[in-house]
């Protein structure tokens, strides 16, 4: 059993295929239907970028948001949003999570706007799928004048407590079509403009990528992600055979498989066509995706909850509400998170890819976060001792009960 927390785990053969087909005949019509289908959904204007980050910069530029501006985000987050804020001049601050539970409260964000100048907008991203207190803080902003924008990259398809789909009262929502992402795409991203307590702004122009006059890497940087799908797959199903690990590393060492936090251009592009068919077959599938994640969360809960040394940040009700896209599980100590990472590996559960090993993550890259150590203790606590257990497609149940027992057993073990 060779399961990853990521590793182009949301693919079968139908999503290479797809990808594949799209080098030879790019789907415009498909774009034009995403579009449509996400300006529905959420009630506003949709505009289609390359990737979550170009849409955050897009966004925040069409606010007129720039130097000498703040913008409020989360720790426990990954650099490519703060790089996001950093493109357009303003600045990056950071509110915690709450010490019980991976959300943040109003009373975080409260803490963060004394401590802010010049605050402009607040970007909610609902970690892991798991509601923030998103009606009391879209409240707080209304009051402020401040912009809310909800970061659905984890969390599209989640409720609130009140059961309001997340979105609902945002001013702009952002989606993220991004490798291990919901609606995994491989690539792209969104932005909706809504109307709540801040006007839609005048949108700044954006070139279709079709029109933009691309150099060679460019038309190599598409073609290498569509074969991703391909790629992952084959190095999924053969690495218990060692084939799988050698082109994984080949991948790797070649640039034909590069970190994702790493971004392709320094400012917003608009959305290639190629990804919007895989999009969209996420999209259409949601529904089933989100209940099956759900559905082996509770699985990992009912198995750790009690056992000792573990603490379980979100009860069944979350479970029932969020996205699920990984299952949070917080040890004790640096080395049993350490321990039973090396003990999961050694059974075939490769589960480095923790999201998030710091406060603000950058992986291997370099990158001057703004964030002040210290600042966001509950965060800094997540990121030393939380560790993400894979809810995704190729979680069985069998499999499910597999690592949880797993986990157990590498506690009882480091405990010996």
């Amino acid at each position: 059993m060779i399961i990853f927390n990521s590793l182009g785990s949301n693919y079968s053969f139908r999503e290479a295929f797809l990808a594949l087909r799209e080098l030879l005949i790019p789907n415009q019509s498909a774009k034009k239907q995403l579009k449509k289908y996400l300006s529905n959904h959420f009630q506003g204007k949709t505009v289609l970028l390359f990737n979550g980050r170009d849409a955050i910069e897009y966004c925040l530029e069409a606010y007129g948001i720039s130097k000498g501006d703040t913008v409020l985000t989360q720790a426990f987050s990954c650099s490519s949003l703060e790089e996001a804020i950093n493109r357009t001049g303003a600045t990056a601050e950071y509110f915690d999570l709450d010490s019980e539970a991976l959300h943040t409260s109003l009373k975080q964000i409260e803490k963060a706007y004394q401590a802010a100048t010049k605050p402009k907008a607040i970007i909610l991203q609902h970690t892991l799928g798991y509601a923030d207190q998103v009606q009391e803080i879209a409240k707080f902003c209304k009051e402020k004048r401040i912009i809310l924008i909800e970061d659905l990259a984890q969390a599209v398809g989640a409720v609130d407590d009140s059961g309001v789909e997340l979105g609902s009262l945002a001013d702009a929502v952002i989606l993220s079509f991004g490798r291990d992402k919901l609606l995994d795409g491989v690539s792209g991203g969104a932005v909706v403009f809504k109307h709540h307590s801040i006007e839609i702004p005048t949108l700044p122009k954006l070139e279709d990528w079709f029109e933009l006059k691309h150099d060679k890497s460019n038309k190599k940087l598409v073609v290498r992600l569509l074969f991703y799908p391909l790629l992952t797959l084959v190095i999924r199903h053969t690495y218990s055979i060692g084939l799988g690990k050698v082109l994984h590393w080949l991948a790797k060492k070649t640039g034909l498989m590069e970190t994702q936090i790493k971004s392709p251009h320094g400012h917003y592009q608009s959305f290639p066509a190629y990804f919007a068919p895989l999009v969209l077959r996420q999209w259409n599938g949601l529904h089933t995706q989100l209940a099956n994640r759900s559905f082996i969360s509770s699985i990992y809960w009912n198995k750790l909850h009690e056992v000792e040394g573990i603490k379980i940040p979100l009860s069944p009700e979350k479970i029932a509400r969020g996205t699920n896209l990984r299952f949070p599980v917080v040890l004790s100590s640096s080395l049993q998170v350490k321990t039973a990472l090396s003990f999961l590996q050694k059974n075939g559960i490769f589960l480095n890819d923790r999201w998030y090993r710091a406060a603000v993550d950058s992986g291997s890259l370099q990158f001057q976060s703004n964030y002040q150590l210290g600042n966001c203790p509950n965060a800094e606590n997540y990121a030393k001792l939380l560790i993400n257990l894979p809810t995704h497609r190729v979680v069985t149940i069998k499999k499910a009960e597999k690592i949880a027992e797993l986990v157990i057993k590498s506690l009882q073990d480091n405990h010996g």
